[in-house]
């Protein structure tokens, strides 16, 4: 998932919603977290201005794209190259 990409997050535990002050749905925008080589970086930011790592993320959550950054190109405009069949 790119960053910026914008999530609707649903079934977050209660647990989170206490720590992160979030509620059981919350609109978030993917983004990347500072950080040396292999560690987790992939985290989303809450409308609050909270960042949070997946990996705090409780299990069973469910995400829904609803809007990717602006300098995607929709997979149905790419073009591919074709290839010409050149007899043997």
């Amino acid at each position: 998932m790119p960053a910026d990409a914008r999530l609707q997050l649903a079934g977050i535990a209660e647990a989170v919603q206490r720590v992160y002050a979030v509620g059981p749905v919350e609109d978030v925008v993917m983004t990347r977290m500072e950080g040396g080589t292999h560690v987790h970086r992939d985290a989303v930011r809450f409308a609050n201005g909270r960042e949070v790592l997946l990996q705090s993320l409780n299990a069973g959550l469910t995400a829904v794209v609803t809007d990717f950054p602006s300098d995607l190109v929709p997979v149905e405009t790419v073009r591919h190259p074709t290839r010409e069949l050149v007899d043997a």
